[in-house]
């Protein structure tokens, strides 16, 4: 091999150790090394406090909404208490995702599950049937939605984190309105339970007829006309004499002496 050659070959060797090295350097761990510009993603931004908890809570309030609209659907026995569950398991499943894709830009961990005392609650109902479990659901459905609407309302006012106020703000109208269907649901079913109680018309009318029936089978007993009974009056209780006829009654009756 003549020194052409030798040249050559070493040519190709830097060329070729120059591509190893910046091989190397542009990996993002060596970009970020050699000071370079990378498109490693940017590092999750921190969030305060306040709106950590108001995720998780919102979370864990989603996930439990979701499977008491389930149970609703399957043991309420309103058509308004089974559609209103319905309403619970489609819009919380929607605000679930939003809240969930939020929280994934940022790093955060959101309940997956029940806590436990939403699953105590579950338990409770999951006991009852027909109108029992409508009223005893839709307490809690009115209860849980009045500190939804306040915990979403401070957020949109307050947040911190621009992602989460704009999502509470978005989540309001729909909260508000669960309220709303939920207090008018409430009253029908009160009045449906007062109901029951009470005789039909038709039952009613037929219980006042055979009252009047009765009444009027049942005479009165006839009462005896009551005879005085005049009593001989007591000694010296008798009626006045007037004057002068005791002599005479005397003087009838005794015999004349002589």
């Amino acid at each position: 091999m003549d020194s052409f050659d030798k040249v050559v070959c070493r040519v190709a060797f830097g060329f070729l150790t120059v591509g190893l090295f910046l091989s190397v350097v542009l990996t993002q761990d060596g970009a970020r090394a050699a000071g370079w510009p990378s498109e490693a993603p940017r590092p999750a931004p921190r969030i305060s406090g306040a709106d950590q908890q108001f995720a998780e809570k919102a979370a864990d309030d989603e996930v439990s909404e979701v499977e008491l609209g389930k149970l609703a659907t399957r043991k309420a026995a309103s058509r308004q208490v089974k559609k209103f569950g319905q309403r619970m398991v489609d819009d919380h499943t929607k605000a679930s995702e939003d809240l969930k894709r939020i929280a994934s830009t940022k790093g955060m961990r959101l309940p997956q599950q029940m806590d436990k005392s939403s699953k105590e609650l579950r338990d409770r109902l999951a006991k009852l049937s027909g109108s029992q479990f409508d009223s005893a659901y839709m307490a809690e459905m009115l209860k849980n939605h009045k500190l939804d609407l306040e915990q979403f309302q401070q957020e949109a006012k307050s947040g911190g984190d621009p992602e989460l106020k704009q999502f509470a703000s978005k989540t309001l109208p729909t909260l508000q309105s669960h309220l709303k269907q939920a207090e008018s649901i409430a009253p029908d079913l009160k009045a449906a339970k007062s109901g029951s109680n009470k005789p039909s018309p038709a039952v009613f009318q037929t219980h006042q007829t055979s009252a009047t029936v009765r009444r009027a089978s049942r005479s009165p007993p006839r009462r005896r006309p009551s005879r005085s009974r005049r009593r001989p009056p007591a000694p010296g209780h008798g009626p006045p004499s007037t004057p002068g006829s005791g002599a005479r009654r005397g003087s009838a009756s005794s015999p004349r002496r002589e």
